[in-house]
C-alpha cells in the first residue's frame, strides 16, 4: 500500500470513528435530529475527500505515461471543480431545507461541524506525523 493509499485509509477509519462518538453525543443531547446532520456533513467531506485520493493517485498513474497532451494543471482543476460543486449543492440543499421548510429537518451549522471534522482530524494526525517523523 502506498502512502496516499495508506494515509487515505487511517483518516476515513478515524474520521467514522470520531463521527460515531459526535453522532451518538448529539444523538442523546442535541436537540431534534442535529446527529443528521454532523453525519451527512461528514459523509460530504468523506466523499470529497476519497475523490481527492483518487485524483491524486490518477494523477501518480498519468505522470508515469509518456503522453505529450497530458495537462497535469487542468486535471486537478477539474477534480477539484466537481469537489467544489458538490460541496456547494449539499451545502445549498441543506440551506434551503433549513431556511424555506416549516419545520426543517436538517440543519446547517452541525452539517457544516461534520464537514469540518475531518479537516480537523487531518490536520491533528498530520501534527501527530510529523512529531513521529521529526524523533525518528
Amino acid at each position: 500500500m502506498n502512502e496516499i493509499n495508506k494515509f487515505g485509509a487511517i483518516i476515513v477509519l478515524i474520521c467514522w470513528g470520531v463521527g460515531a462518538v459526535v453522532a451518538a453525543i448529539l444523538g442523546l443531547l442535541g436537540p431534534y435530529n442535529w446527529w443528521f446532520s454532523y453525519l451527512l456533513g461528514l459523509a460530504t467531506a468523506l466523499f470529497n475527500f476519497s475523490l481527492l485520493i483518487k485524483s491524486s493517485r490518477r494523477l501518480e498513474q498519468l505522470a508515469k505515461v509518456d503522453d505529450v497532451t497530458f495537462n497535469p494543471k487542468k486535471f486537478m482543476i477539474g477534480g477539484y471543480a466537481v469537489r467544489i460543486l458538490i460541496f456547494v449543492v449539499v451545502f445549498a440543499a441543506i440551506a434551503f431545507n433549513q431556511y424555506q421548510t416549516e419545520e426543517p429537518r436538517i440543519f446547517l451549522i452541525p452539517a457544516f461541524i461534520g464537514y469540518l471534522t475531518l479537516k480537523l482530524v487531518v490536520i491533528i494526525y498530520s501534527l501527530i506525523k510529523k512529531g513521529k517523523v521529526m524523533k525518528e
